[in-house]
């Protein structure tokens, strides 16, 4: 089910949309509020977490992003093996 809206945007942001194409702005729109929603609830529940257990020192932030990048690596080389052209890492 969708419902009809009207919004007002900045210029900038209205010359971009006008880029997408009329006929898929609003799909465009709809998967960016997804994903703001699903990013907002990613912070609470981090946040959440902190409350609880307080935040990872510089340390533990070091070993997660090795971890993360090393888990990035064997995805791309896997996908390498099969193929496929992994996309590139967006950064920090």
């Amino acid at each position: 089910m969708t419902k009809r809206i009207t919004i007002s945007v900045p210029d900038d942001v209205a010359e971009y949309l006008e880029t997408v194409g009329s006929g898929r702005i609003s799909s465009y729109v709809s998967q960016a509020v997804r994903q703001a929603t699903q990013r907002q609830s990613t912070e609470r529940a981090l946040e959440e977490l902190f409350v609880r257990f307080g935040r990872p020192s510089s340390a533990d932030l070091a070993q997660a992003r090795e971890f993360a990048d090393k888990a990035t690596s064997w995805q791309a080389d896997r996908l390498r093996n099969q193929g496929v052209q992994p996309q590139a890492r967006l950064s920090e």
